[in-house]
């Protein structure tokens, strides 16, 4: 691996390594047949059982069947127990996890386990800890700030937190909610800005506005305002890093609702967009200017080309303007120079010129 100095072993530390692993598979694979025996037996479900599992995980926290049959175990021995002895198990179950997150931080079972275990406290006489729970996801995106798996489990903690905290839904229980949602949009902030390359943040980002702005936070009450800044925080990320699709890709999120045709009957979210026409074409011709200014500067860049190209299509149907030759020639000339940059999807781009 990069950064890690190979050490080179004598034939006796070779021999005595490789007789190591050999006991390590052999203890690995008696237990494997000792699991699937015992949960064949007249009693898979016992604390005994449940030991072994721990053991098994530890060496393997990829083996989803065991982590199934773990769950199994816990189902029967919650009925046989009293809620105290439940939630003490509720809280090993919660450490075991955290120890198998920091050896395997992105493997799905050990947060999928996580999620089933918080779900058990309903059954209990206490309720979650989910704001501990927040904590912990923030060391874990603390040492990896792109693990997507820690971004979608803090959308389910923060779920929780919202439900647990507004139960009634008064004035207290809603302003606890919008400074949660207040605190997580400055979460998103710090992590792009450390890393505009964070697709999660940016998409945790994304799932903020509608909420922020149905509840009129404070900073996010004049939709115009909140596009303008985010336009901005783009701006600088596209020029940072011009081949970077996370910001990209964010930027035609931004702009999609410009050309969405209403639904009868659609209750829509919010949306950062003008609803003028005059506004919109207004808005995207802006857009295409900076994005042209940096294409300009960085021409052998596909993604300002792409965006071009995108954007370009976008204005002729707002302008309903499909005739324009002069335009079409000219996202020609931008698909000719993207099957130069960009060969592998040279059949996507002579698509998309005889569509035109």
């Amino acid at each position: 691996m990069h950064g890690i100095k190979r050490v080179h072993l004598s034939a006796e530390a070779l021999a005595k390594k490789k007789e190591a692993e050999h006991r390590k598979i052999q203890d690995y694979t008696t237990l494997c047949t000792t699991l699937s025996t015992l949960r064949t037996s007249s009693t898979p479900h016992t604390s005994e059982a449940l030991d072994l599992t721990t053991t098994l995980l530890t060496y393997n926290p990829e083996y989803y069947s065991i982590w199934n049959y773990r769950r199994e175990i816990l189902l029967t021995l919650f009925t046989e127990w009293t809620d105290s002895k439940i939630v003490k198990q509720l809280e090993k179950e919660m450490r075991f996890g955290e120890g198998c997150l920091r050896t395997h931080p992105k493997v799905y079972w050990i947060w999928n386990h996580r999620g089933w275990v918080f779900a058990q406290y309903s059954a209990s006489a206490e309720d979650a800890p989910w704001r501990r729970e927040l904590g912990l996801v923030d060391a874990m995106l603390g040492l990896d700030p792109r693990n997507f798996h820690g971004w979608n489990y803090r959308r389910t903690v923060l779920r929780h937190i919202a439900v647990a905290e507004g139960k009634d839904k008064g004035p207290e229980e809603r302003e606890k909610g919008s400074r949660l949602e207040q605190e997580e949009w400055a979460y998103t902030t710090t992590h792009i800005q450390k890393n505009f390359s964070n697709f999660s943040a940016w998409h945790h980002r994304a799932s903020l506005i509608p909420k922020l702005l149905s509840r009129g936070t404070q900073g996010h009450t004049s939709k115009e305002e909140v596009l303008a800044k985010e336009l901005d925080l783009l701006h600088q990320a596209i020029y940072t890093d011009p081949a970077d699709s996370s910001c990209w890709i964010y930027h035609q999120f931004l702009l999609s609702s410009l050309t969405k045709k209403p639904v009868e009957g659609d209750k829509d979210e919010p949306v950062l967009t003008p609803t003028d026409l005059g506004e919109k074409i207004g808005l995207l011709r802006a857009e295409i200017g900076v994005i042209q200014e940096l294409s300009g500067m960085e021409p052998e860049e596909k993604w300002p080309l792409l965006s071009l190209v995108h954007y370009k299509k976008m204005l002729a149907e707002l302008s309903e303007d499909n005739d324009d030759e002069g335009g079409k020639e000219e996202v020609r000339e931008m698909l000719r120079r993207l099957k130069e940059i960009d060969p592998l999807r040279r059949g996507r781009y002579e698509t998309w010129e005889k569509e035109l």
